[in-house]
């Protein structure tokens, strides 16, 4: 069974809940907790070419089918394992090879071999994972980043206590890259972009002086399909960036404590998952903010307020 053209919330005490046309008045699908899923808590979400959706949680990995769940864990001494059960975040390459961050480093899971393979990337804890279209292979972690290269099998790492393959914070929550070919680092401390010249990120070169963005907690960055770009800043809310002139455009939400966003689900909105606030959806042309939580309507109300991926 493939699921398509639905918004699929990862909550931090149940599977999902998903969405169907969410500007619309469409209802919730909520899908409980079943024997097979091993935790109440799933870190993030993406699907094969099967339409099969992988899920990563604190208690391992699990595949579902559209039917049944399959649950992948952690096996002390074993070499065909996942690294560690904690899983972070997981993502979906070419040939449904499946990235898996963890808090014991990264793997790599053939989806069709049914093979896993563990990968040093310079930090164990692994947060954020994104092929870009040079091919390059970017692994965020806890403490500075990796880039495994075309044709190599290994990572070279930048840090951020070094002038050469550095990046200014440590913590690399997401990675992006918009239409031009420009990769983005969000970080906990601002937005960067990765400069080739140097081998290194900087200071992205959308952001005028001013802009929340230049500091403090950046969880994402997208851009839409006008080329405006929209960051996601903690305690700050949604940052629209001028495609052409850079000026700057502040949304405050319900709960600006955002720590996942979508642009994609519908050419007039952005979509916020929340720390606590539930969903937040703005409308980019009026301002407005919708919010659906654990306390909202019939049909519309989330089994738990923090949304960790969607």
């Amino acid at each position: 069974m493939k699921i398509s053209g639905t918004l699929i919330l990862c909550c931090t005490c149940y599977l999902a809940c998903i969405l169907s046309g969410i500007c619309a008045e469409q209802k919730f699908k909520f899908t409980g907790i079943t024997d097979n899923l091993p935790s109440l808590s799933i870190s993030s979400i993406t699907q094969d070419s099967r339409g099969f959706l992988w899920l990563g949680t604190h208690n391992g990995l699990v595949m579902y089918n559209g039917i049944e769940y399959e649950s992948m864990s952690a096996v002390p001494f074993e070499e065909n394992t996942l690294a560690s059960n904690l899983v972070q975040t997981v993502y979906m390459d070419r040939n449904d090879i499946l990235w898996i961050g963890t808090y014991a480093g990264l793997d790599r899971y053939d989806i069709a071999t049914g093979t896993f393979t563990n990968y040093p990337v310079g930090n164990n804890v692994v947060v954020s994972i994104f092929r870009d279209s040079a091919d390059l292979l970017w692994v965020g972690t806890l403490d500075g980043l990796g880039c495994m290269h075309p044709g190599t099998d290994e990572f070279v790492v930048y840090k951020a206590d070094r002038l050469f393959r550095s990046i200014p914070d440590k913590v690399v929550r997401n990675l992006y890259e918009d239409m031009s070919g420009t990769v983005y680092a969000c970080t906990y401390n601002g937005l960067y972009q990765y400069d080739s010249v140097s081998d290194s990120f900087i200071p992205s070169a959308i952001l005028l002086p001013g802009n929340p963005a230049l500091e403090g907690v950046v969880y994402a960055i997208e851009q839409d399909k006008k080329g405006d770009w929209w960051v996601a800043k903690w305690g700050t809310g949604f940052i629209r960036i001028d495609r052409e002139s850079f000026a700057y455009t502040v949304f405050p939400l319900n709960d600006n404590r955002i720590y996942c966003m979508n642009s994609r689900i519908d050419q007039d909105l952005i979509i916020a998952g929340t720390w606590g606030g539930g969903l937040n959806v703005l409308d980019k042309q009026t301002g407005s903010v919708t919010s659906y939580t654990q306390s909202s309507g019939p049909g519309k109300r989330l089994t738990n307020d923090i949304v960790y991926s969607m």
